[in-house]
């Protein structure tokens, strides 16, 4: 998968990316891996750069997954299944403009 960002906007210097880059077309000689396996430059993104990821993207069977149990343990339920009792008023409206 080939991914090319333009930046519109100043932005932190996390490198937006799918998982598993390959290959990186970015205009230093070098980026950082953090912890969690983000690309990162040595400095902000600055607004007019481009660059591209090329990333070995796993292939996904739909069928298996939809077969998939969802009955999660509580461990998982807590922390990544958490829906906010509330949220901000432009995220609401959100969904409906799709």
């Amino acid at each position: 998968m080939v991914q090319t960002f333009s930046i519109l906007t100043e932005f932190p210097n996390l490198l937006p990316n799918l998982a598993q880059a390959r290959e990186v077309y970015f205009p230093t000689q070098e980026i950082a891996l953090d912890p969690e396996g983000g690309l990162r430059s040595p400095g902000p993104l600055e607004e007019g750069l481009t660059y591209s990821v090329v990333s070995d993207v796993p292939y996904r069977d739909r069928a298996r997954l939809n077969k998939i149990s969802t009955r999660y343990p509580q461990s998982i339920r807590a922390v990544y299944l958490q829906v906010p009792e509330r949220s901000h008023p432009k995220s609401s409206k959100l969904p409906n403009n799709f």
